[in-house]
């Protein structure tokens, strides 16, 4: 474990995020798409084929047997079948800087639990696991009536974000049966479509203060401050671009109660797909509080003390979805998209908020 200890010395809790799925999914895909698109952000990702895939020859700055540096700030290894030692090559060849995320990519064979294990490692903190499947095998499995063997099952209980691939090259009718067989076998996903894993790379690693996208909505925080997503023509939208996305920053420099940003995280629209944040919250003035969100698990919990040097208040960025709530089919659209099965609207921010929630929630309780 030595060879982690730089990392957590730093005081740099560095986010893992695990890409699993079948095989021929479309991992790959997504992964050269985060590495070249990295929002300015250095991103390491460890591929598990024991090659790291080609990339233009303008976008490599430095090349080696089984890792590469891109220009942009980004690299990529080869996993050689133990991530501990990817991990410890990636620190050993990045003197210069850490890497503001990590993200391995799991073989498709790999259980999900042993892999997410990886992002408890010192230096390192859990930043999701995504689960990428293909819409045309799933489609065929639901013709056939077939069940995933056990991995794959693992997989979709476990996964917290599930990016459907390819789910153009389904016929229109045909879209909602692949994705209620998906939400009937996974627990706490949600469900992104892409074609040509074509997902912005905010949705899917989230976004930090130092980072966050351009056109992500400055605000105030507070208890009643409500996050709304708007449909472009009034259509619930899937990302096909980039840009296909809001993104929130929302700040206050006063000390935040906790009970209170419990009941605010509890409350966020299910378009809501990837939450960061850190807070100094009322009550606990020598550390940090850090509030994560990807799929429907959130937390808040105690990290890492203030330095003496740090900037007081607090920050919560957030990403979602370029929709929200609306009647008639695109109503039902959008719950078929978020929800395993019928059940009460959250009315959002609807006072009051201090009460007991009477059913218990996801995320961590006070």
């Amino acid at each position: 474990m030595n060879r982690f200890v730089t990392a957590s010395a730093r005081r740099q809790q560095i986010p893992i995020t695990i890409v699993g799925g079948p095989k021929g999914a479309g991992k790959t895909t997504l992964l050269r798409q985060l590495v070249t698109s990295n929002d300015g952000r250095r991103i390491a990702v460890a591929f598990d084929q024991g090659i790291v895939p080609s990339l233009s020859a303008s976008l490599v700055a430095n090349a080696s047997s089984n890792a590469l540096e891109l220009s942009n700030g980004s690299s990529c290894l080869a996993l050689d079948g133990d991530v501990g030692t990817a991990l410890s090559t990636l620190r050993s060849t990045r003197d210069r800087a850490l890497p503001d995320h990590v993200v391995v990519e799991a073989s498709a064979s790999a259980g999900p639990l042993r892999m997410a294990g990886y992002t408890f490692l010192p230096g390192f903190r859990p930043g999701g696991m995504i689960v990428v499947v293909s819409a045309p095998e799933i489609e065929a499995m639901h013709d056939e009536g077939l069940e995933p063997d056990d991995v794959f099952d693992a997989q979709l209980r476990h996964a917290e974000l599930l990016l459907v691939n390819q789910m153009d090259q389904l016929k229109v009718p045909n879209r909602a049966a692949v994705r209620r067989w998906l939400q009937q076998r996974t627990g706490r996903a949600r469900l992104i479509e892409s074609q040509h894993c074509c997902v912005p790379t905010a949705m899917i690693l989230g976004a930090d203060r130092d980072h966050v996208p351009a056109d992500a909505i400055h605000a105030e925080w507070s208890p009643f401050f409500s996050v709304s997503t708007e449909a472009r023509k009034q259509r619930i939208l899937q990302p096909r671009t980039h840009d296909d996305y809001r993104a929130w920053l929302l700040s206050t420099e006063n000390p935040i109660e906790a009970r209170a940003f419990r009941n605010w995280a509890r409350t966020l629209p299910e378009s809501v797909v990837r939450g960061d944040g850190v807070l100094r919250i009322l009550g606990e003035p020598s550390h940090q509080f850090r509030f994560e969100c990807c799929g429907r698990r959130w937390s808040l919990s105690r990290d890492e003390p203030w330095t003496p040097d740090a900037t007081p208040g607090s920050w919560v960025s957030l990403v979602g979805f370029a929709s929200r709530s609306a009647s008639g089919k695109a109503q039902r659209d959008l719950s078929e998209s978020f929800m395993v099965e019928p059940r009460e609207s959250r009315e959002h921010f609807k006072p009051p908020l201090w009460r007991s929630p009477s059913k218990p929630s996801f995320g961590d309780q006070a």
